[in-house]
C-alpha cells in the first residue's frame, strides 16, 4: 500500500511528498531540505529530481533556464500503450524532454511542480 504524492512549493524548493512503503517503483517522493532537492521515481524506478535549478530525469539535466519563456507550459498526456501518463516539459534550446511511466496523480503534481519552480525563478 502506498501513499500518492501531493505537491508544493517552500520557498524555490518544491515537494513531491508521499510513501511507498517499501513498493519498488512506487510513486512516492522524499524531499531534502538542506540541499533543496526533491526526488521520486516513475513506475519502473527512474529517479526523477527536481531541484532549485534543474530537472533531471535519469541521465538527463534540464536547467530551469532552458525551460519556460514563450514556450507553453509542460503539459501531461496519456500513453494508450503503457496505460500510464506523461509530462512534457519544454525547452528552450534543444529537443524537448517528455517524463513517461507516471500514474495521473504523479504527473499532474509533478507538472504542478515543475510550473510553480518557473514561476518561483520569474518573480
Amino acid at each position: 500500500m502506498f501513499t500518492l504524492p501531493t505537491a508544493r512549493a517552500v520557498g524555490t524548493t518544491v515537494i513531491i511528498a508521499g510513501s511507498t512503503n517499501g513498493v519498488p517503483g512506487g510513486v512516492g517522493g522524499q524531499a531534502n531540505e538542506r540541499q533543496g532537492s526533491t526526488e521520486t521515481q516513475d513506475v519502473y524506478g527512474t529517479r526523477i529530481r527536481l531541484t532549485r535549478d534543474a530537472l533531471t530525469v535519469g541521465s538527463e539535466f534540464v536547467p530551469f533556464g532552458e525551460m519556460g519563456g514563450r514556450r507553453p507550459e509542460s503539459h501531461v498526456f496519456w500513453n494508450p500503450g503503457t496505460r500510464l501518463f506523461e509530462v512534457a516539459v519544454f525547452r528552450r534550446n534543444g529537443p524537448d524532454l517528455t517524463i513517461r511511466n507516471l500514474p495521473l496523480h504523479t504527473a499532474e503534481q509533478l507538472r504542478e511542480a515543475i510550473i510553480e519552480a518557473l514561476r518561483g525563478r520569474r518573480t
